[in-house]
């Protein structure tokens, strides 16, 4: 035996795979609690780990963690707002222009109109006089 390599394999897990199986050896013990209160224990749990490992206390975690989750809520906020604005920027400029397209286009008649009149006036351009439609002759009896 003592020239025979051992022959125990070395398994790999996931850390996700290992961190549930300790997560359930954990709860494993005939845990009385709610999924409400393992969620709590297992966030507090978390957050000292996160804590420890920054090398700071679970208050000033804490304290970090809400500072970050406003300050996100500030930027998604101020984000929305920005695209109302902009919006709201967007549909005055359409306005604008549309209601310089209608005055464009008057200014179009009225001169057509003119033009029209003076030709008119000069003998250059005749009115057509709507003619009535020929009556229909009447059918044979």
């Amino acid at each position: 035996n003592r020239g025979e390599p051992l022959s125990t394999e070395v398994e790999v897990k996931p850390q996700a795979e290992v961190d549930a199986a300790l997560a359930q050896s954990m709860q494993g013990g005939g845990s009385k609690l709610t999924p409400e209160e393992k969620k709590a224990k297992l966030d507090e749990a978390l957050a000292k780990a996160r804590a420890k490992k920054a090398g700071i206390d679970v208050e000033s975690q804490k304290e970090i963690e809400r500072v970050r989750r406003e300050g996100g809520k500030e930027l998604t906020k101020s984000l929305r707002d920005q695209q109302e604005q902009q919006r709201k920027r967007d549909m005055e400029a359409r306005k604008r222009e549309k209601a310089e397209f209608e005055r464009e286009r008057q200014k179009l008649r009225e001169q057509l109109a003119k033009d029209r009149a003076e030709k008119i006036a000069a003998g250059t351009l005749v009115e057509k006089k709507e003619v009535a439609p020929a009556p229909a002759p009447a059918p044979a009896p």
